[in-house]
């Protein structure tokens, strides 16, 4: 990790799992830590490095910042209508499956 990196926006690593297709992955890492195997030449020549905690937080930040505009765009369309979107958006974050909150940056706690 470089001292002082610049934040560049949402990270997304070089292969996704096909388990994980419908999972938000967060890059906490990039690269590869071995990067010995005989088999995969995906970091060849590529250093490992760890993110900044602050880059993660930006990350989740962005994240819960489009999950609340396409909560307010569903809410206001004919599928915000059916009574099963309707219950899950009216969830609180505290009993939502899929809705998380993260203190902003420069918070308390944050």
């Amino acid at each position: 990790m470089k001292k002082n990196e610049i934040y560049e926006g949402f990270e997304l690593g070089p292969i996704r799992p096909p388990s994980e297709a419908h999972s938000l992955l967060l890059r906490i890492t990039r690269n590869c830590p071995w990067n010995k195997c005989k088999f995969c030449g995906l970091y060849k020549g590529k250093r490992f490095s760890i993110r900044p905690v602050s880059h993660i937080k930006q990350d989740i930040d962005r994240v819960r910042n489009h999950i609340d505009k396409i909560h307010a765009v569903v809410q206001k369309s004919p599928v915000g209508k059916n009574p099963n979107i309707s219950a899950l958006l009216a969830e609180t974050p505290g009993q939502s499956r899929w809705c998380f909150r993260w203190p902003t940056i420069g918070s308390e706690g944050g």
